[in-house]
């Protein structure tokens, strides 16, 4: 089942079609969006956008069955799998290709030629 995801409306927003499909009200945070995607002041506007855009989200991507919530969402960001391994710095690069794909955050503390680092898997990203 095919969802709707912050990921999808940041995409959509790229379009102009889609910018110009949505409310008025919406309209001026989409044109400061589209100057600047990468500011985090964006996010509030990107969750706006799934509570109240859902038509206009369904007609732009028609094959999509649902809208997620966007505070389920949240929730699942705050969420965090910790790893944490110790090892001699030689041994640092293949226990972290080990490591599952996706996206992490990373910390690594040093001791002469030992290692240790503390990985956060993330399971949804911005």
């Amino acid at each position: 089942m095919k969802k709707i995801s912050l990921l999808d409306v940041k995409q959509a927003l790229q379009d102009e079609r889609f910018v110009a499909s949505l409310p008025e009200s919406l309209q001026k945070d989409a044109e400061k969006y589209v100057k600047d995607p990468g500011c985090a002041c964006n996010n509030v506007f990107i969750v706006n956008i799934l509570k109240n855009a859902t038509k206009e989200l369904r007609e732009y991507y028609p094959a999509a069955e649902a809208v997620v919530n966007p505070d389920e969402e949240l929730e699942k960001l705050a969420k965090n799998n910790w790893k944490v391994f110790s090892c001699h710095v030689d041994e640092l690069e293949g226990k972290l290709q080990s490591l599952p794909s996706g996206r992490k955050q990373l910390d690594v503390a040093r001791w002469e030629d030992q290692v240790t680092v503390i990985i956060n898997e993330l399971d949804i990203f911005w």
